[in-house]
């Protein structure tokens, strides 16, 4: 029984590795990029969620376009600020010493951004390619209150 067990665990794990895999390369078939908040901290400096930005197989990119890999973040028709394209596809900062998705306060002070919502545009633009995803980047104060919803629309916290 207990040999039995193990080669159905054994099957079940392997098929459940096969689907997260798939899954996941299905995934980044896909462009796109999720919205960010930064908020002004009571010091004045700025912080902010992750900056997911990917460019997917589905961007229809030159090989030069990927070779340099720099995609720039637009907002209000002016280049604000630009990151990298990783092997993965994931974008990424290049402030200090590791590659990271949260940009510095220096860059996102260098932004320019404005209280609530900001419409930002991520691009890549070359002779034969162009790559494009819209979000939103919302600054807020430190003390603005705030309701947060998840997936099921259930209160989470004030």
């Amino acid at each position: 029984m207990r040999e039995h067990f193990s080669k159905l665990k054994s099957k079940v794990t392997k098929h459940i590795t096969q689907s997260v895999s798939t899954a996941a390369n299905v995934f980044r078939l896909h462009s796109g990029a999720m919205d960010v908040v930064v908020v002004r901290q009571a010091d004045g400096s700025l912080c902010s969620t992750a900056w997911n930005i990917d460019v997917g197989r589905d961007a229809s990119l030159s090989p030069t376009s990927y070779e340099e890999g720099v995609v720039a973040i637009v907002i209000r028709s002016e280049t604000v600020a630009s990151m990298k394209i990783g092997q993965d596809g994931r974008c990424f900062f290049c402030d200090g010493d590791l590659p990271s998705i949260y940009p510095s306060p220096e860059t996102l002070s260098a932004m320019g951004l404005m209280p609530g919502e900001n419409e930002a545009v991520f691009e890549i633009s070359g002779n034969q390619s162009l790559f494009e995803a819209a979000a939103s980047i919302f600054l807020w104060d430190c003390d603005d209150p705030v309701v947060v919803w998840d997936v099921d629309a259930a209160l989470l916290a004030p």
